[in-house]
């Protein structure tokens, strides 16, 4: 348990944070639970994204401009984000087509979704 700004909280995580590492901590923390939340959830592509391929990944862009570049395996996680896969299901979907171990795959789905969120492609 640690103190924070006067209230204790209980943080996933083993390591105390200190006024030097505080921000890194709250960090980590902010990260567990969103990939909590994810893991949860159904995501959804928003609808005014449209993609394309180019010579080898595919961009996502609205009607102004690109806004990401995906590598193939990306591109797949992006194209199983249709509102009914759960991350278990977007994982077995990229498994079909790459040779990865499950747990890898589970977490780079993760992973990518994460972003995919941050930058407000995908709803969850």
């Amino acid at each position: 348990m640690a103190a924070l700004f006067g209230t204790a909280a209980i943080l996933p995580t083993s390591r105390i944070p200190t006024p030097g590492n505080l921000y890194e901590h709250l960090k980590s923390c902010w990260t567990w639970y969103e990939a909590k939340d994810i893991q949860s959830a159904l995501p959804v592509r928003r609808g005014d994204i449209v993609s394309r391929e180019e010579d080898s990944c595919t961009v996502l862009s609205d009607s102004h401009r690109d806004l990401l570049r995906l590598n193939p395996a990306a591109a797949r996680i992006w194209e199983l984000c249709n509102g009914r896969r759960s991350v278990e299901g977007i994982a077995l979907g990229v498994m079909e087509r790459y040779d990865v171990a499950p747990r890898t795959c589970v977490n780079d789905v993760v992973l990518t979704l994460m972003e995919f969120r941050r930058k407000g492609l995908i709803s969850c």
